[in-house]
């Protein structure tokens, strides 16, 4: 996880009792003007500055090099807030999902059990086994969104900042103490100076302002990455959602081929039980039939012994006996 901007706050380095900041003082005010150059350089300023120079050119840069640092903080805090409002809405849709597939994996284990119980078979087994719960990423999830990390030199010219000139010193310094101030910045600069103490504040402001922004450099990489990693889950888990809803719409369509297949066999197996109790019943009614023509038959040749004539017709004799049918 990507560190907040409240592990970042205050926004300035530690004061000393003085209320000054800890990178630079009246002894080591060259040392410090050298590292700064070099920073400045590292992170695309290409003048250098001259920060014990009254010369107005001089004065001009240094305002126009921090002006350029604070509106790039601006912008940073802005990334910062949307950078996390992204990666709310993309653990919620991560959670969603994840309940998503749960609940389609109960509904598959459902939809197992009901076909094992048609059919009398073993359950097959469930999607969670097949699962290796392995993260894949590709080999560029890492890569940066190059939209979002836009280097604040791109937007200013090549050779100078556009911010302050010879014309309107008074006016950018107190606008850059202005906003300085609302950065947490207690003490204001006072740029036309040379003394020591004056030149040491500008460069502990400038140091902070560059510390900064390497950790703001810092966070967009890092929360780059977490919104690939998310973006990689979702991927994931929308994929997973669909093969599950395409076994489930299996599953109902297999239960439903099952289920047309034993009503047919069920039908055709009542059909075929009403027919074999109708030749039963056929069978009966000869074997009964062929009974009776044999009694009928014997008393017929009875009573041709006896009288040597019938006096009665045979279908008399079946009258005589209600019990057949």
């Amino acid at each position: 996880m990507p560190p907040t901007d409240a592990e970042f706050d205050p926004k300035v380095l530690p004061q000393s009792a003085t209320g000054d900041y800890t990178f630079a003082n009246v002894d080591n005010l060259e040392h410090c003007a050298k590292y700064l150059n070099q920073t400045m350089v590292t992170f695309g300023f290409p003048a250098s500055l001259d920060l014990f120079s009254n010369d107005p050119v001089s004065i001009s840069r240094t305002c126009n090099c921090m002006y350029s640092l604070l509106q790039q903080r601006q912008r940073d805090l802005e990334f910062r807030e949307s950078a996390n409002e992204l990666r709310q809405r993309q653990q919620s849709d991560i959670a969603r999902l994840e309940a998503k597939v749960e609940r389609l994996d109960a509904q598959l284990q459902h939809k197992d059990r009901e076909i094992a119980t048609i059919t009398r078979t073993k359950m097959p087994p469930t999607d969670a086994e097949f699962d290796p719960k392995v993260r894949l990423l590709s080999p560029d999830a890492f890569s940066l969104d190059i939209s979002l990390v836009i280097h604040f030199v791109s937007c200013l010219p090549h050779r100078d900042y556009t911010f302050a000139n010879v014309d309107n010193l008074e006016h950018c310094a107190k606008y850059l103490n202005q906003t300085m101030v609302t950065f947490g910045f207690p003490a204001s600069l006072d740029l036309f100076s040379n003394d020591p103490v004056s030149i040491s504040r500008t460069c502990n402001c400038m140091y902070s302002l560059l510390q900064q922004r390497q950790r703001d450099l810092e966070f967009r990489e890092s929360a780059n990455e977490l919104r690939q990693r998310q973006q990689s889950d979702i991927a994931r888990l929308e994929a997973k959602v669909e093969r599950l809803d395409a076994q489930l719409q299996h599953k109902d369509r297999e239960i439903a081929t099952i289920t047309r297949t034993e009503a047919k066999n069920t039908a055709a197996l009542k059909s075929q039980i009403e027919k074999l109790q109708q030749e039963r019943d056929e069978f009966q009614r000869m074997v009964i039939g062929n009974q009776i023509w044999k009694i009928v038959s014997g008393l017929k040749s009875g009573l041709w012994f006896l009288g040597g004539w019938l006096p009665f017709s045979l279908t008399q004799v079946v009258l005589f006996f209600p019990c057949f049918p």
